[in-house]
């Protein structure tokens, strides 16, 4: 029998030999660093590892009636790991990949809001179809033979034509699956998809986002997080999408509370650091 039983949780233990060939960039660090910065950095730690602990009530929540393989809950759970990615990218500095994994954040807000809004069983079925279809090509043989099995396998299921639904899918882009809701548009971009949604602001944010994306962009090579503003916007922007997400999905009331108070804590934190107060 062991002296002693230590119990340990795995989940919020961190590898710290992995700190050793971290490439820091101490410039992209420094907010961070700022006492009122961390400390409400440390709130939002604090609360992502609750919410983290929500999967498995998530889970035992019954499928939407439009839904019943619950692929929402698999959007659910991508979004919860992106957010914990991307704020970490935020904490250890890297603002580039952070404003960058905002803007895909940003687009599985869109998306998800476009089928949680309709609430049809035959546009999340397009959704699966038109993604499995268009990964097809540059598959090798065996795994593309078994996705187009798999294919045919849910056409039968779903009362479709297989070759027809392929050659539907094909075409356009990859917003192929959303021709029932924005029809008429030859390819449906994203930005058509945020003008159905009227998300006229949100359409502009993800402008800007864009810039660290495209390689070519100038606006990412003139030193964009050179100063503090410039950081706690990238911050606003990012706590801003993460809320949105997680109120995709019912929240319960101390959620929605904790959620509140953070907004206010963020809005509170601009003009808190020591450069503003040495200003």
């Amino acid at each position: 029998m062991p002296e002693r039983l230590e119990i340990s949780h795995a989940r919020n233990e961190k590898d710290h030999s992995l700190d050793a060939p971290y490439v820091e960039n101490f410039s992209h660090t420094e907010y961070q660093s700022e006492a009122t910065v961390y400390a409400y950095l440390k709130q939002v730690s604090d609360f992502l590892k609750r919410y983290q602990e929500l999967d498995a009530e998530y889970a035992l929540l019954p499928p939407e009636p439009y839904d019943p393989q619950n692929y929402l809950l698999q959007w659910r759970l991508h979004m919860r790991e992106l957010i914990n990615e991307l704020f970490n990218m935020f904490v250890g500095g890297n603002l580039f990949s952070t404003a960058a994994m905002t803007r895909t954040l940003m687009e599985c807000c869109v998306y998800g809001k476009v089928l949680k809004q309709e609430k049809s069983a035959r546009l999340l079925e397009d959704w699966f179809l038109c993604g499995m279809i268009r990964s097809l090509p540059g598959q090798d043989g065996a795994l593309r033979q078994a996705k187009l099995k798999t294919v045919y396998a849910l056409c039968s299921a779903w009362n479709r034509e297989p070759e027809e639904t392929i050659r539907r899918f094909k075409k356009g882009n990859e917003n192929e699956w959303l021709v029932s809701v924005i029809p008429g548009k030859g390819r449906i971009y994203f930005s058509h998809v945020c003008e159905y949604l009227q998300e006229t602001e949100l359409y502009q944010t993800y402008q800007w986002a864009c810039a660290f994306v495209h390689g070519q962009d100038i606006r990412s090579k003139m030193h964009p997080f050179t100063f503090y503003d410039s950081t706690y916007h990238l911050l606003t922007v990012m706590m801003s999408y993460i809320f949105r997400a997680i109120r995709l999905y019912p929240v319960s009331e101390e959620l929605e509370a904790e959620m509140q108070k953070l907004e206010r804590d963020l809005a509170a934190l601009w003009g808190t650091t020591s450069w503003d107060k040495n200003a």
